[in-house]
C-alpha cells in the first residue's frame, strides 16, 4: 500500500507541475531561505545559493515545498515560489532517435546519447531482506528504482558532445539507477550559466525515482536523486 501511495504522489505532482518538477535557485540576492512552512514568519532551517538544484512537490499559496541535497542526505523545506525557475523552463535539446535501449537527443551543436543495457546479476554483489527473494542493496549500496524486486535495465553510459569536445559521464553518475526509463528523459541548456541539465523519471512501476545530472561549461559536476514524493 506504501509503494502505491508513494507512487500515485509522484504521478499528481508530475501532472500538477505538467512538467519534470526539478529547478534551480534563481535569487537575485544570490541566493534564498529555506523555512519549516509555507510563510514568512516560520523559522528559517537552511540556505540555498544560486543554481543549487531542487525538486518541487506542491505549491502553497506562494510557496512551494522542496526536495533538495546537501550532503550525502536529502533535506525538505519550504521556499518563495519566484525564487527559482523551473528546468522544463530552459531550452530544450529534443530527441531525435530512439530505441528500446538508446535515446539520442541533439540541437545546434550538443548532442546527448544514452544507453541502458540488461541488468546482469553476476557482475553484482546482492544483499537480501533477511536471506529473503526481496532485494535490500545492490553492491552493498541502496538501490534506485524497484520496491525489491531484482532490477531488469540500468544505465550503461550517459556521453554529451558539446562542439568538439566529448564528456562521458563516469560510472559513479550512473550507479544504483535501475529501471531507466528513455521516455521519460529530457535535457535542458541554461545558456546564462552554460549548464546542461538532463533529467528523467524511472522506476519498475514501484520504485518510482527522479534524477538529473548537471554538466557546467562542458564538466559533469553533479547528480541529485529523489524519490520525489
Amino acid at each position: 500500500m506504501k509503494t502505491i501511495t508513494l507512487l500515485l504522489f509522484v504521478l499528481f505532482s508530475i501532472n500538477a507541475w505538467g512538467q519534470s518538477p526539478f529547478a534551480i535557485i534563481a535569487d537575485k540576492d544570490g541566493y534564498t531561505n529555506v523555512r519549516s512552512g509555507a510563510g514568512k514568519s516560520n523559522k528559517i532551517t537552511d540556505t540555498l545559493h544560486n543554481n543549487h538544484l531542487i525538486y518541487c512537490l506542491e505549491n502553497q499559496g506562494n510557496w512551494s515545498y522542496i526536495f533538495y541535497s546537501k550532503g550525502p542526505g536529502e533535506e525538505d523545506g519550504w521556499v518563495y515560489n519566484d525564487r527559482y525557475i523551473m528546468v522544463s523552463a530552459l531550452p530544450s535539446i529534443p530527441a531525435t532517435t530512439k530505441t528500446h535501449n538508446s535515446l539520442k537527443l541533439n540541437k545546434d551543436s550538443i548532442q546527448v546519447i544514452i544507453t541502458t543495457k540488461k541488468f546482469q546479476k553476476e557482475k553484482h554483489t546482492i544483499k537480501y531482506i533477511d536471506g529473503g527473494s526481496l532485494t535490500e542493496r545492490i553492491d552493498n549500496k541502496p538501490i534506485w528504482g524497484t520496491d525489491g524486486n531484482m532490477p531488469e535495465t540500468e544505465y550503461q553510459s550517459i556521453t554529451v558532445k558539446i562542439g568538439q569536445n566529448t564528456i562521458t559521464l563516469p560510472q559513479s553518475a550512473l550507479a544504483t539507477l535501475y529501471q531507466p526509463n528513455l521516455e521519460h528523459t529530457k535535457a535542458h541548456l541554461d545558456k546564462t550559466s552554460n549548464t546542461l541539465y538532463i533529467h528523467s523519471l524511472n522506476s519498475d512501476g514501484a520504485g518510482g525515482y527522479a534524477v538529473i545530472w548537471k554538466i557546467q561549461n562542458g564538466v559533469y559536476k553533479e547528480r541529485f536523486v529523489t524519490h520525489g514524493f
